[in-house]
């Protein structure tokens, strides 16, 4: 990793949080939160502060933001709560930090980063949690707070649709909304974070992936992921620790002379699923999605090779079918 490296930010609001049936002033106030996310945390980045500074600080805007499925736009669960959960992890000394069931925290990812810098532990939960939020300062808000009467409408609907025997399935594109935050700093460290209400409807004290480091949040050396989409999948697959490990992988090979057209090469990247999509950056279909998502080098001179092949096609897309 170089020592002095160009400052970039990346930021997700989660996937399907823009749809086509969305008004023009709802699509406004999302986009304007993300510039705002984005434009608070690179702030944070040329101020000379750390990634894990810039992540958290982006991620935070995001939180406040009613529009995501996090922090104040948090989702409902089957009883009418709200649940949130976070992580946040530093790549160059792989700390991290995660809080998963926690319903009074104002911002998820600054517990997640207390856990990170001042717990002796990776995770905490629920009541523990927040006990932990008071011995450390953390703001906590009171449930009125997380209220939205888009999210409640979403629970009943959920429940309608529940009652009427509609499968899981049909309803996979109410669920996702997860923010999330990659970034490098100008001493060519990464860090990411993630946070979110979960999924609609969610019972038993569901967790999904955000919180858990390597499958929707993991960071390293050479490689940042903040994934959004139906958690499961990314917990199985350990899909975040997986695309890092790949990333490292393809950065150690040695170079090859070119090859045919059907060959692609991208910079070392720093990776985060985009908004629009719900796998992973490293197993995205949306070409346009991936590109933006490769734009971020996290080593100037590093170069990897992309090869498409009809095995990879169809992994893609058994994926994107079973998501």
């Amino acid at each position: 990793m170089s020592s002095t490296a160009h400052p970039v930010l990346l930021v997700h609001g989660g996937a399907g949080e823009i749809r086509r049936d969305m008004d023009t002033d709802t699509r406004r106030a999302i986009r304007a939160s993300l510039r705002e996310a984005l434009g608070r945390g690179y702030e944070t980045l040329l101020s000379g502060q750390t990634a894990v500074d810039a992540a958290a600080a982006a991620v935070t805007v995001l939180e406040d933001a009613p529009h995501f499925n996090a922090g104040r736009g948090s989702v409902f669960t089957h009883d009418g709560r709200n649940e949130m959960d976070a992580a946040i992890m530093e790549g160059a000394t792989r700390r991290a930090g995660a809080v998963a069931g926690i319903e009074c925290i104002r911002n998820p990812v600054l517990l997640a980063r207390a856990v990170m810098e001042h717990s002796p532990h990776v995770m905490l939960a629920g009541r523990g949690a927040e006990a932990f939020a008071n011995e450390c300062g953390i703001e906590r808000a009171e449930p009125d707070y997380f209220r939205t009467e888009h999210r409640w409408q979403q629970l009943q609907e959920a429940q309608r649709r529940e009652d009427a025997g509609t499968s899981e399935d049909d309803q996979a594109g109410g669920y996702y909304g997860t923010v999330g935050a990659v970034a490098l700093d100008a001493h060519g460290h990464l860090a990411a974070a993630t946070s979110t209400g979960g999924m609609t409807d969610k019972r038993w004290g569901r967790i999904g992936d955000s919180p858990v480091i390597g499958g929707g949040t993991y960071a390293d050396a050479a490689c940042a992921v903040s994934g959004t989409g139906w958690g499961e999948y990314y917990i199985r697959s350990a899909a975040a620790h997986a695309i890092c490990m790949r990333v490292g992988s393809w950065g150690n090979r040695p170079s090859r002379p070119p090859q045919r057209s059907s060959t692609r090469t991208y910079p070392a990247w720093a990776a985060t699923a985009a908004p629009s999509c719900s796998l992973p950056t490293g197993v995205s279909r949306c070409r346009s999605a991936r590109r933006a998502c490769t734009a971020a080098g996290s080593a100037p001179t590093a170069r990897r090779t992309w090869r498409s092949s009809s095995r990879r096609s169809r992994t893609r897309a058994d994926l994107a079918r079973r998501v």
